[in-house]
């Protein structure tokens, strides 16, 4: 039952949606904040998406099939809070710091996300509008919950999550089945009233009782300075050998750690990058003016036979199948 005078809605506004082109999901995504997914692996991408909106509070679900990097501003004028309802058995890192199924995180409102996600996780999340948040907060009487407190951008809860996870579990039960109790409002209403209140409850009021994150390791920091390295020279010539040069590491390092926690080799994510990226120029082209050669040449790929081979990997349809949807 609900301990709060929750704001009135009519009906929940619901998205079910299944992507195999990750370009269709940051669509999706940057229709209420600017964010980019991007894949990590050569592997075809999957995933599944389901959204409920509650006006003050939106529920987001996200059922990852392939590993991927989710960089990009928050939503304005909301604090969300992230938790993982299933992980697979690669790592899971939010800003260049490892998390685990017991992580609350993302709600650090001054922070956009650099998150990294492995294959075979689902993630629940919610978003409350900072005015229901905060009356919460004053009603619950959780002063404790300050300032300070949301700068942290992360907490270990390993004992008191259970409830709140199983609730959200449930939750996506139903909206996986499209269930009709989401579209009554007295549901809604409690949904509402609830949620928050049992994430809260799930906090506990003593800081001692909770875990603060450590800090990033030297091997998170290096791979995310090779990300960043790899991105500013995509479309230039980039050998293994200048890679490990420029961070000043041997190449059994960079491997190690660029496996460790993106789960691929780094020539394999290049490349990955590199095809998405004439995917991207692709279906941007005009068929009837456009080099499919040209444009894999401007992404590093000089030889077409070797492309296409690539490319058919990744997107399950050959290059010329992607121009050729602007027909």
């Amino acid at each position: 039952m609900s301990i709060l005078k929750t704001p009135l809605i009519s009906q929940s506004q619901l998205i079910c949606r299944q992507f195999r082109d990750v370009d269709e999901l940051n669509e999706l995504l940057n229709t209420y904040r600017e964010v980019q997914v991007e894949p990590l692996s050569l592997e075809p991408f999957q995933a599944n998406f389901y959204q409920m909106d509650l006006n003050a509070l939106t529920l987001i679900f996200a059922e990852g099939f392939s590993p991927v990097n989710l960089r990009g501003a928050r939503k304005s004028g909301y604090t969300q809070f992230g938790i993982f309802l299933q992980l697979g058995e690669n790592p899971t890192f939010v800003h260049q710091q490892s998390v685990n199924i017991h992580t609350l995180c993302g709600f650090d409102a001054s922070r956009g996300s650099d998150n990294i996600y492995p294959a075979n996780m689902v993630l629940g999340e919610i978003q409350v509008r900072q005015d229901l948040l905060e009356s919460t907060l004053i009603s619950m009487r959780r002063d404790d919950l300050d300032a300070q407190f949301f700068q942290r951008e992360f907490i270990y809860l390993p004992t008191t999550l259970s409830i709140y996870r199983s609730y959200m579990q449930e939750l996506l039960h139903l909206v996986k089945q499209r269930s009709p109790l989401l579209k009554r409002s007295d549901y809604c209403q409690l949904i509402i009233g609830d949620l928050l209140p049992l994430l809260i409850d799930a906090i506990p009021r003593q800081k001692h009782d909770y875990q603060l994150p450590p800090l990033p390791t030297q091997r998170s920091k290096l791979v995310y300075r090779a990300r960043d390295y790899i991105h500013a020279h995509i479309h230039q010539p980039l050998t293994l050998k200048e890679l490990y040069t420029v961070l000043g590491v041997s190449r059994r390092t960079l491997f190690y750690n660029f496996e460790s926690i993106f789960g691929v080799t780094p020539m394999e994510y290049i490349k990955a990058q590199r095809l998405q990226g004439a995917r991207r120029s692709l279906k941007q082209a005009d068929p009837k003016a456009t080099n499919i050669a040209s444009i894999a040449y401007d992404w590093g790929f000089y030889n077409s036979g070797y492309f296409a081979k690539a490319y058919k990997g990744m997107f399950n349809e050959l290059p010329s199948q992607t121009l050729g949807l602007r027909n």
